[in-house]
């Protein structure tokens, strides 16, 4: 049904022969561009349409979403890591306590040879060796700086 230069009557009599009842991925095709799809669309409308006069029954997908993560919250390891997430908000475990504080949210600021520079919400900061840490990561869900 897509724009393959397929013809819509050779599709719709497929779908029928064969009894179709669900087809996935009905519109369009794989391609990169949100404008493509949208000049698209109208064509898509007409085949589709085409298609329900004939078996107003059949259930076309119109897309799938993909999404690929890391993870939320993800533990920042890897220099790239850093590299990456600078100027994002994360969140420091320490392994032991800093003025009586071991776990810290704020903005990294810097990375360089281990050493992770974080900002806090008053502005202020500090700096900490990667090895003197539990973990750091993504701070996904821990509300504004």
């Amino acid at each position: 049904i897509g724009t393959s230069g397929r013809n819509i009557d050779e599709c719709i009599r497929f779908l029928t022969s064969v009894g179709a009842k669900y087809v996935q991925r009905a519109t369009g095709e794989w391609y990169p561009s949100y404008a493509y799809e949208q000049n698209n669309f109208p064509q898509w409308k007409a085949k589709l349409a085409a298609a329900h006069s004939v078996d107003p029954d059949i259930v076309f997908e119109a897309c799938i979403f993909e999404v690929s993560s890391p993870g939320i919250e993800r533990d920042l390891k890897r220099d790239s890591h850093f590299e990456k997430c600078m100027g994002m908000k994360i969140k420091i475990k320490l392994i032991r306590p800093l003025e009586g504080k071991r776990e810290f949210s704020g903005i990294l600021g810097g990375y360089e040879n281990g050493a992770v520079q974080l900002i806090l919400e008053d502005g202020s900061g500090f700096v900490v060796n990667k090895k003197e840490t539990s973990y750091i990561k993504l701070d996904d869900f821990g509300g504004e700086i």
